[in-house]
């Protein structure tokens, strides 16, 4: 089941009620259930592992709370993060490193025979291991406690608005949200509901519009060049964009009307004028994430000092972040992008600084902004592509044989201009967030001005939307 399918239309506001109708302290179970059967329709029998690591860390959480020395609590933290990761590595990484394996055993001229694992990756498994594994770190830190409800714990580790694609929330300032009572109160309600449609209109209206171009250039690149390449190129960062910022408001529309509080996982990420800004600005679950759990430790390791150990700590930590997305060459490929740019941020800071003192503000903030997409967009290609061969066939053929004339990629003049009158309406829509509380800003508004805003929402996306039940594209990780 899928935010965009039809059997979530009926399934949300089942489960809103029942949760509002039973008592407080009862609650929990509603959320459990619906959360796993939410999951059974996608995979009935990864159930059990998603069962298993919410076990294991449970317990482990408990072992680590009940124990001050510090031996004794290495070995239980290494061995919950262990198990959980363990599995994300055995669904996810184990054929990657196998074929690594069997390529070197082969230069070496060594017989190697292990094979492959033909497993599907299990929906969301990327979203809630990280989600155990910084609650365990954070216990080991002493920054949060062990949850001893293991019904409330289980609830907040499958918590189906957030369980297939995120955000990767944390544990301290997630799990007290299930002990506080929520009142069904009419205006949040309200304003989660106007959440979601929003995220419906990017999704159906803007990333599904755009992915009819980006799939039909993308599935065939040998046959194009020049103009069609760069305009699907272009179309794939907001595809991507809309559709994953599309999923997280729905996500974060369908926890408030509950009464949740969920991280917010961008922040108008195309008006960063560096690349460290960007990783402020998208994907901020996870950017943080890294940098807690991983940059920091590495950063402040005693055998990384100095300006170099900022930087090994950053290319590592954007090679995990591109691996993160899947166990891929491409993927890889991407995050070293993003780390080998930071990495000349830090390195170049003095020098920039100085050449923007002698450029007007404006002039040299609409250059930062326009480099900054340009090597995002770059990076995009290679998320985008089937492989890291094809990354670079796209690149290398976007500017040769190049014409400005117009090919067929699977969209309309009226498809276009649709979805580019939309793209200028969010641009426009995240201004305004930026300065004002556009929820409250709606809110203040006489009543039959906020409803013409609701249902000319509601009716762009009947007339506009694409209903393909295309499945959000971070489901893949």
């Amino acid at each position: 089941m899928s935010f965009n399918s039809p059997n979530f239309i009926l399934f949300f506001p089942a489960v809103v009620f029942i949760y509002f109708a039973m008592p407080h302290r009862y609650r929990w179970v509603a959320l459990l259930c619906a959360s796993y059967y939410f999951y059974m329709t996608w995979h009935i029998r990864y159930i059990g592992l998603l069962f298993s690591s919410t076990a294991v860390t449970y317990g482990t959480a408990l072992l680590l709370a009940r124990h001050s020395e510090k031996k004794r609590r290495k070995l239980y933290l290494s061995a919950g993060v262990g198990f959980t990761l363990g599995i994300l590595f055995i669904f996810k990484y184990f054929n990657f490193f196998n074929h690594m394996g069997r390529t070197v055993f082969r230069f070496l001229n060594v017989s190697y025979s292990i094979p492959d694992i033909s497993l599907p990756l299990p929906v969301g498994i990327s979203f809630y291991t990280f989600f155990l594994v910084g609650y365990l770190i954070d216990i080991y830190r002493n920054t949060a406690k062990a949850e001893k409800h293991f019904g409330v714990f289980a609830a907040a580790v499958a918590f189906f608005p957030l369980l297939l694609a995120g955000p990767i929330e944390r544990a301290k300032s997630f799990l007290p949200q299930f002990f506080e009572e929520h009142q069904f109160d009419f205006r949040r309600v309200q304003n989660g509901v106007i959440l979601m449609l929003w995220g419906f209109f990017k999704k159906l209206v803007i990333a599904d519009r755009l992915a009819i171009a980006v799939n039909q250039v993308y599935q065939h690149p040998e046959q194009y060049h020049g103009l069609p390449l760069i305009v699907a190129s272009i179309f794939i960062v907001f595809q991507v964009y809309c559709d994953f910022s599309g999923y997280c408001d729905i996500a974060l529309g369908a926890a408030q009307v509950l009464g949740f509080r969920l991280t917010n996982n961008f922040n108008r990420p195309f008006a960063s004028r560096s690349v460290s800004e960007f990783w402020r600005r998208w994907h901020i679950s996870l950017s943080t994430w890294m940098r807690d759990y991983v940059y920091y430790p590495l950063a402040l390791n005693k055998h990384l000092n100095g300006k170099w150990g900022i930087i090994t700590a950053t290319l590592i930590t954007f090679g995990l972040i591109g691996l993160w997305h899947g166990a891929e060459w491409k993927y890889l490929f991407m995050g070293c992008i993003y780390g080998a740019a930071i990495a000349y941020e830090i390195l170049t800071k003095k020098v920039r600084l100085k050449i923007g003192e002698k450029i007007p503000a404006r002039l040299y903030d609409a250059f930062c902004l326009i480099a900054t997409f340009c090597l995002i967009n770059f990076s995009f290609i290679f998320f985008k592509a089937a492989n890291i061969q094809q990354g670079f066939y796209i690149v290398t053929n976007m500017f040769s044989d190049f014409e400005l004339r117009w090919i067929d990629i699977g969209l309309s003049s009226t498809d276009i201009a649709i979805a580019l009158a939309a793209l200028v309406l969010l641009e426009a829509i995240q201004l305004i967030q930026s300065r004002v509380d556009i929820e409250h800003y709606i809110a203040t508004k006489p009543r039959y001005m906020r409803w013409t805003v609701y249902y000319t929402l509601v009716f762009a996306i009947i007339i506009f939307g694409i209903f393909s039940d295309t499945k959000f594209i971070y489901f893949n990780f």
